[in-house]
């Protein structure tokens, strides 16, 4: 420590005036860890990549009553400088703390201090904030952040904002993004707290190309745009209500492909009711489920045929605590544009429907998947592909077909039916050429 503290008005604290220069506080993470540690009265260890800070320096001046301070300082580290002018006030007995300011820093090399995994490096930032901290209350936190740079997956982002409010996991205001590669404009509340979910906002994403972002290894000109729209809330994943509705999607890839609406909406009633509409998919699930049971549901379900391959250290729920029963419908239009702007070879030239119903209450299981017609734009021609699944007979059964046309014009149908019961399996496979 290199300073200079002077106080005038002691023993008054709330009236004692504070001036100090600090030339210099340096300290080490490692020491900042031993200090928690001893004030937790508990081992503390901070994350690898904080040590890599390296030696800590601070100086500037502090001036003030105890209950309004103005600091004013420099913080150097291996990681880079930041530099603080903020106003702290402490009143009702120091309960309430408010701290309101300016905090900057022209380089931050977060891949220094943050896993490699995360892909993030340099980066320059500008913050006004106002920190709310009141006893037996959530932080409240106000903030125009402004970062001029950052560097994610060996891109420099430019010109993103964000202004607004965060208290108790809620988020409301807006964000922004001004990059050559990404144009992204974001207004509305997002809510995540554990009895309560709010997803009310509006965004725009505009000239979005995720290999220029070294998002993707592939379609180089891939560019996007869209606008989502969404009004969602609830107090968990079975009780949310609402709807999200994506328009004006745009896919430039060499070919184009534009979706006029793609609307997600979700009822909660007697029963959940799940649409999801547009010109390219329309699908429904109906019934009385849950979320959170349907998978292992559904994965019990299996394991009636197949025992010996459950793992028996997993809880195994009863139909009782399950309860679910549902219908589902999803029909797909014809998908060659999507898939030229996607540069996906393969694609449907008519619809492929997929329906079926499943109870768990009364061990009723059937699916059918069927598309007439799949193409590949270089070679490959298929049609009249299905694939039927039900639990008829005590048994879980799947039938696939299908027929390939060659480019000698011939065709090769297929058939297979498997049927499962008691960790058994019998196949039959039934294969015809016609030339």
């Amino acid at each position: 420590f290199d300073g200079e503290f002077r106080f005038t008005g002691l023993p008054d604290i709330q009236e004692t005036f504070i001036d100090a220069r600090l030339n210099e506080i340096a300290f080490t993470p490692q020491a900042l860890q031993d200090f928690a540690a001893q004030l937790a009265q508990r081992p503390v260890v901070l994350p690898e990549q904080i040590h890599h800070l390296g030696k800590c320096r601070y100086s500037g001046s502090i001036i003030g009553f105890v209950s309004h301070l103005v600091l004013n300082g420099r913080l150097a580290t291996n990681a880079g400088t930041i530099r603080t002018d903020v106003d702290m006030m402490l009143t009702d007995h120091f309960e309430h703390i408010e701290v309101d300011g300016d905090v900057s820093s022209q380089r931050i090399r977060l891949g220094l201090i943050t896993p490699p995994e995360l892909g993030l490096g340099d980066v320059a930032f500008d913050t006004d904030t106002r920190l709310l901290l009141r006893q037996n209350e959530p932080l409240q936190v106000r903030s125009d952040l402004v970062v001029h740079t950052i560097m994610f997956k060996n891109h420099a982002y430019e010109n993103i904002t964000v202004a607004g409010e965060y208290s108790d996991r809620t988020f409301e205001g807006t964000a922004s993004v001004d990059d050559d590669n990404l144009n992204f404009d974001f207004a509305g509340k997002i809510e995540w707290n554990k009895n309560q979910y709010v997803f009310n906002f509006d965004a725009d994403v505009n000239d979005f190309r995720p290999y220029a972002l070294n998002l993707i290894d592939n379609n180089p000109h891939l560019t996007l745009s869209a606008h989502l729209n969404s009004r969602f809330e609830g107090p968990d994943a079975d009780a949310m209500a609402g709807y999200v509705r994506l328009s004006n999607l745009f896919l430039d890839n060499d070919a184009d492909f534009f979706l006029d609406e793609l609307m997600f909406t979700s009822q909660v009633g007697d029963t959940h009711d799940l649409l999801l509409q547009s010109d390219l998919i329309n699908a429904s699930i109906t019934g009385d489920y849950k979320f959170a049971s349907l998978f292992e549901s559904c994965r019990q379900a299996f394991f009636r045929y197949f025992p010996v391959l459950n793992d028996v250290r997993l809880p195994q729920p009863t139909r009782q605590e399950s309860g679910n029963a549902l219908r589902f419908r999803m029909a797909v239009g014809a998908t060659e544009g999507l898939m030229a702007a996607l540069d996906i070879p393969w694609f449907t030239t008519d619809t492929l429907l997929l329906e079926g119903l499943y109870d768990d209450m009364t061990d009723t299981i059937a699916v059918s998947v069927a598309t007439p017609h799949l193409k590949n734009r270089t070679n490959g021609n298929f049609c009249n592909l299905g694939v039927d699944i039900d639990n008829a007979d005590a048994r879980l059964n799947c039938r696939l077909r299908g027929q390939s046309i060659t480019r000698k014009n011939d065709t090769i149908s297929c058939f297979v039916a498997l049927a499962g019961w008691n960790d058994s399996l019998t196949a039959n496979l039934q294969w015809h050429n016609v030339r």
